[in-house]
């Protein structure tokens, strides 16, 4: 790192580098930033003239993210709230179609009035 006495930046440094070739993908790089962070298989791929970098990345499984968020409950089989005619269950709804049926369901539960709700 420079001693500030210089224009010159803290840098990333490479630490190791595997060759690959296969496909867009020119090989794995491991870096170590300026602070310190070490980050290993970041996949370095060349296409169109260009070079990119992937981050490494792990999949979180639905049981990793309940552990590590601690929730004890078990997901939602059925959909809490009808969908509108029309649409399929867990389909996405249109954001403004979405906020209304929201929002007049906060207004019954706050009112206290029940809504009844198709199976």
């Amino acid at each position: 790192m420079p001693d500030g006495g210089g224009d010159e930046r803290p840098r990333l440094r490479l630490v190791r580098w595997r060759k690959v070739h296969r496909g867009h993908l020119v090989g794995f790089a491991d870096v170590e930033l300026p602070i310190g962070l070490k980050i290993t298989d970041v996949m370095v791929i060349a296409k169109a003239g260009k070079v990119f970098c992937n981050l490494p990345s792990r999949p979180r499984l639905r049981t990793d993210a309940k552990e590590h968020l601690e929730i004890d409950l078990d997901p939602v089989e059925a959909d809490p709230i009808p969908s509108p005619a029309g649409m399929r269950p867990w389909e996405p709804w249109p954001a403004d179609l979405a906020a209304s049926i929201f929002l007049g369901i906060l207004k019954d539960l706050s009112s206290g009035t029940e809504r009844v709700t198709a199976s």
